[in-house]
């Protein structure tokens, strides 16, 4: 990851000058902006200066060590992580209330990527599935993860279900693609031959970010679009 991205030269496709990167050239450049543990923060409806902001959200939001935040565009802000704690934590809430004096000011956060566009947000987000009455014996972290890979990508099972101290639900937070369907069960054959066994595990979804493909947002969808939505005018019956 220390090897430095070499010089490009510009090369002419169809007249267009263009410059070609590969794969693993974005992702060290990645690495050395320190953009891995990346996440945007979102304000709806208005924001405070970003000075207030660079020493509100680690407080405000119980960070535990030193994120580096700077305005991104608009009222989007990009806030590095140095430690995955604290990506866990910022990714772990619908929204944060970031208060001014009697102000408060509601973040939505997502996780970065290159193809952020704040036009477009990404469709992959975190979010928490839970498995009721799994049988203890499955609570394991690779038998956890196999499971939550039926919904997204597994990325973390939390305290009480490593520990055990609530053997009645397994929790596990997955990266979901907001734009795939997600099933309500996830089928678990044990045995061989003629032998197999086969149950129905539900799958509760504690929380799954709303994507909209209409406006191509996070935090709403398409039955609560309000661009979808004929406007009423002020004082028509």
């Amino acid at each position: 990851m220390s090897i430095p991205i070499p010089i490009k030269p510009i090369v002419y496709l169809h007249g267009e000058p263009t410059i070609r990167f590969e794969k693993k050239e974005v992702e060290v450049m990645i690495h050395h902006q320190e953009l891995t543990l990346a996440i945007v923060g979102k304000f709806s409806h208005g924001w405070p200066d970003i000075a207030f902001l660079r020493n509100a959200i680690p407080k405000q939001c119980g960070l535990k060590a030193e994120v580096r935040i700077g305005l991104l565009c608009d009222r989007h802000v990009l806030i590095r992580c140095t430690i995955g704690e604290d990506f866990d934590t910022l990714m772990s809430r619908q929204t944060f209330e970031i208060k001014e004096k009697t102000r408060p000011y509601l973040m939505r956060t997502f996780k970065w990527d290159v193809s952020f566009n704040p036009a477009e947000e990404s469709r992959f987000a975190y979010g928490w599935i839970s498995f009721p009455g799994l049988s203890p014996h499955y609570y394991g972290e690779s038998t956890l993860f196999s499971l939550a890979a039926a919904v997204g990508s597994p990325i973390a099972i939390d305290a009480a279900t490593l520990n055990k101290t609530r053997p009645s639900c397994a929790r596990v937070k997955v990266e979901f693609d907001l734009l795939k369907s997600h099933p309500p069960h996830v089928v678990i054959q044990v045995g061989e031959g003629d032998g197999i066994t086969t149950e129905l595990q539900k799958i509760r979804y504690d929380f799954k970010p709303k994507y909209c493909t209409n406006c191509k947002l996070q935090g709403h969808d398409v039955d609560g679009c309000w661009n979808l939505k004929p406007k009423i005018t002020a004082g028509k019956s």
